[in-house]
This record gives structure tokens, sequence and C-alpha cells, in this order.
């Protein structure tokens, strides 16, 4: 039934479903759609970010090899993608409702792109208003290590504004004497009393939990294969800190995994008090036993005991063992359990009693993947990634010399390119029947006669050898380097808006299919998995070969800037 409901859902209902928990997005740059659930079947189609479907119960989270798989349809095709690379739409109304999250951040590719002397971080840096913890990010040896501080200290400001409905810049983040962050004054929503949060970064990821009413403590334990120069624990060193018991526990095979639980469930348990390493770890007995789940993940519920009495009733402890080996742990508490010497945070707690309904609900929430786009405020987000424009074009080689008879470029946002491929000289007039066999595509007529190529630098040259202009995979410029237009996501999130040089919109790319769509709301075009350019009718426009999901954006680009005759037959 949901496969039939997923292959008739269209994009005009995907559009009305925005605040819908079962639509679902793409949040990686690409996702490999797969014939089946196994990671080496064919290829079906590469999905860019922003693509969304209809994903019901049935579709998520089916193993492959310890990889969670979720159905995804394409065009009029279905199969799989990784769970990883996919996100519900509205993660940030459901935060906002609730009051409660569980974010992870991947950063383990995640570099500014001119380190620390760029546009990108000084904007990141500006964020934070504190100085003690600007001065706190610096105090790390490591560039690694700085850049997963900035990122903890952008996720504690960004889920006190998502979850309490805030202005990022009204967000003040204050410490207890344990280094424990709270909101400095706390939440004043009757339904989330007590919001508090906590943040955690090891190995490949920085994860953040923030919970309404109950006390809240994260960690995140990465694999020995994570961390720097590798090798494994020398758990025999750690051994003061756990009980007889939970030593005994790591008497198999698997110790260093069962070792990962148990460390990241004790550093939760007291990053939740507020004291941290400030506890004897090892008055914490953990027992730690493993939860059936339907959707494929690895989940772990871990009773405490402290100094030999049992805290289960006031106490969850959730574990999850995440396909790349790491282990979350989000731990919930009671407030009397914290512990603040200056009392500022407790002051923040306004409900003293839990009831076991409040502990328990949503126990095993998913962990929602976020970019680093995703920390800055809506309002500064596109200043934030012209930013990050600004540092990757002042890393460009500088643009060949122009001669004394050349168009002055326009705004160049983009890198120029050598001479067409081939060999041939721009404007020879020498007819070309076969596109080179070193460009990245190439673009034929409904006749199946060669019209132009686009080369892996993204200098585009038509069947004569003349460059008719230049692509990034979100900028066109014309052959004389003035920019043409780019594309820019809209409201939404599932589609790109085609804006010219005069920053007027033309059309729009839908996700869903490579659809460009007028103003009005017809499609003019779809390319299908195959590569084929249809009109609304279906008639066969051109094709691209090669051609995969993840060229839909530079495809459009061609088509609007750079070759729009292509689409004459329209009319």
């Amino acid at each position: 039934m949901a496969a039939q409901i997923t292959q008739q859902l269209s994009s005009a209902s995907l559009e009305d479903c925005n605040d819908d928990d079962d639509v679902y997005e793409v949040c990686t740059h690409v996702a490999i759609v797969r014939k089946t659930r196994e990671l080496d079947s064919p290829e079906l189609a590469a999905v860019p970010r922003g693509a969304r479907n209809l994903l019901l119960e049935g579709d998520l989270g089916k193993l492959s090899k310890h990889v969670r798989r979720v159905r995804w349809r394409v065009g009029r095709d279905e199969g799989f993608v990784s769970r990883r690379c996919v996100r519900p739409v509205s993660w940030k109304s459901i935060c906002r409702r609730t009051g409660r999250a569980r974010w992870r951040l991947d950063v383990s590719d995640w570099r500014p792109v001119r380190g620390e002397q760029g546009k990108e971080w000084a904007f990141l840096m500006d964020l934070i208003p504190e100085p003690s913890e600007k001065e706190r990010i610096g105090r790390f040896h490591h560039a690694s290590d700085r850049y997963k501080a900035l990122v903890s200290r952008l996720c504690a400001r960004r889920v006190c504004a998502v979850c309490l409905g805030l202005e990022d810049a009204t967000v003040e983040i204050g410490r207890t004497k344990g280094k424990k962050p709270f909101l400095l004054h706390g939440s004043q929503s009757d339904e989330k009393p007590n919001f508090n949060f906590n943040v955690s970064h090891d190995g490949r990821h920085v994860v953040v939990a923030a919970e309404p009413i109950t006390v809240v403590g994260v960690d995140v334990c990465a694999p020995d294969s994570e961390r720097k120069g590798g090798g494994e624990h020398d758990l025999e060193a750690m051994r003061d800190m756990l009980t007889a018991r939970e030593w005994a526990w790591l008497d198999v095979p698997e110790r260093a995994e069962r070792f990962r639980l148990l460390w990241s469930g004790k550093e939760a348990f007291a990053k939740a008090r507020g004291d941290g390493l400030g506890f004897e770890f090892k008055r914490l007995d953990i027992i730690i036993q493993q939860v059936k789940c339907k959707d494929g993940r690895r989940l772990f519920a871990g009773k405490p005991i402290v100094d030999g009495i049992s805290l289960e009733k006031e106490w969850r402890i959730h574990l999850e063992i995440f396909e790349d080996g790491h282990v979350f742990a989000a731990a919930r508490g009671p407030v009397h359990a914290v512990v603040d010497a200056h009392g500022l945070f407790k002051a923040t707690l306004r409900k003293q009693s839990i009831s076991s309904e409040e502990l328990n609900d949503d126990l095993h929430l998913e962990w929602t993947p976020l970019s680093i786009a995703d920390l800055v405020p809506d309002d500064q987000r596109r200043a934030y990634l012209r930013c990050v424009d600004d540092d990757e074009r002042s890393l460009a080689p500088p643009p060949p010399a122009l001669s004394p008879d050349s168009t002055t470029p326009g705004s160049v946002r983009y890198q120029t390119s050598p001479p067409p491929p081939g060999g041939v000289k721009k404007g020879s007039g020498v007819y070309v029947s076969e596109a080179p066999m070193d460009c990245a595509w190439a673009v034929y007529g409904r006749d199946d006669d060669y019209r132009a190529s686009c080369a892996k630098d993204g200098c585009v040259t038509n069947n004569r050898g003349m460059i008719l202009g230049y692509l990034t995979e979100t900028q066109a410029g014309s052959a004389s380097e003035e920019f043409l237009g780019e594309l820019e996501p809209d409201a939404t999130g599932s589609a790109l808006n085609a804006l010219d040089g005069q920053d007027t919109h033309i059309l729009t790319l839908h996700l869903d299919g490579c659809r460009l769509v007028s103003l009005e709301g017809s499609t003019l075009c779809e390319v299908d998995r195959s590569g084929r350019i249809l009109g609304p009718r279906s008639q066969v426009l051109g094709e691209i070969r090669p051609f995969s999901y993840a060229m839909q954006r530079e495809v459009a680009l061609y088509l609007c800037f750079l070759d729009p005759g292509l689409l004459d037959s329209l009319v």
C-alpha cells in the first residue's frame, strides 16, 4: 500500500504536505538510488539535495549489511536510498511543537573553505556573541577540534531558537560551575517549562539533544578507527572507571563496542546531572539491554544503578549504535538530580515533578541529520552561502587575460575555462558531428544530431566549436564571461528558482525529476532517467548523454540560459 501511495504521489501534493511528518527530503549533497536494498545493486539515479518523497512506516529502515535503506521514488521508478541521506521535511516544526530534539552533524568532511582566514569562518564565529565561548574554541590545539567546538556552540544556540521559536539573536547561553550549557533566561512556555539541552562531539559527529521537561545529557563515542592515530583503546587503563559487573560484561569479542555503550551512557548520565567529569564514573553501574526495533536501528536501553541503588524509576538512558560504529547516548532524569553550585540553571527549571509518561515520551526518537547551513539563522543563510561562494572564488585560478577587443566581464561568479575542447578554434564554423571524447556530457537534438557539449571544467561548446558559455552547479556565464543567471532554492526547499542577470525569476526547476516549470505552473520540459528531454506532451525534444539526476542543475542552467532554442518546438 505504501508503495502504491508513493507511486501516485505527485509533486503538487508534496508541496501541499510541507508540514507532514511523513514527507522526507534528501539532506546530503546527493543520494544514490539503487534498484534493490543491496548496496551492490544497479544505480537508478543520483538524487540531489532537496528532493522529496512520501515515506510511510513500511518504507523505512530495512537493513542491508548493517546499512539502513528506505524506499524512494524517482519519476516512475522506485528504488532504495541510505536512511542517513534523508530526513523529515518538517524537522523544525516537529522540534517547535514538542520542544524536543535529537540532531546529529557529520563534520568529518566539513572544513571552512579558507580555514580560519576566510569569510565563512568569520561569519560563523560572529554568530556566537559570548567572548568566553569564542575563547574556549581557540583553546583547542588541532584545527579539526576547533571546527567541532564551533559547530557545537552553533548547535546550542540553534536548538534553543528552533525548539522555543526564539529569534537567534536573543539566545543567551550560560554555563554551570560544571560547564553544563543552558539557556540563560530559561523557557517562558508552559508546555516546555524545563527546556534544556546538551551537546557532545567525538570522531565524525557533533550531536545535540533537547528536552522540554526532563533534564538531558548527551554523548557520542567514536570507534578507534575515527580517533587520531587509530589503534585500540587500552581498556585496562579504563578499568577503574567501571564496576566489576561492567568489566565482566566486556569479556566478549565485541568488547570495544560494548565499552563505547558503557562509556557514552556514563557520560550522558553525568552531563544530564551537570557535574560531568566531577562525577565518579565507578559509582554508576549501567545494565545495558538491546531493544527490539522494526526500523533497523540498533537500539539499547541502560538501567542506572548508583552506589548500589537502582534509579530505574527516575532515569532513562537511550543508546544507539550508528551505521559507522559511533555510539549516541541520551540520558533523561529528574530535576532534583541537577548539580548546580551557582543555582542559575536550576532557576530556569520551573516544573519539579515528572511523570512516567513524560519520562518515556518519544524515548527512542531518531537522530535527525543536519548540515552547517541548517545551524545558520534563516534570515542570514543567504549571506552565509555568499561568504562560502566568495571564499571558493578567492581560491580559484585567475581568468585568462582578455584581448583588447574582448567584452568586459560582468558579474564573474564562476571560474572561466580554457579554449573549446577538441582543439577546435573558437568560431571557426567547422561543423563537428560527434561530441568530444573527453566531455562531461553532450546534448543531442530531436533528430539525434549532436548539438553541444559540456567539458569537465564547465565550458559549453556547440557543434561548430563556438563557446556558448560556462556552467557551475548553480550559475551560468556567457562566452564573454558575463553573468547570465543562477539557481536559488525556493521557499519550500523542493525546487530551485532560475534567476536571470537582473535577479528576475524566469523558471522553476523541480527536483523530483528534473522538470522545468513556467511561472504559470505549466511544465515546459522534463528530463527522464535515460536523459531524454520530453516536452509537455511527452514529445522528445532532445537527449543528454550521459545523464544522472545529480546533473540536473547544470542541465537546467544550460536549457534556461545557454540553449533555450532547444525548447522552440514547444511553440
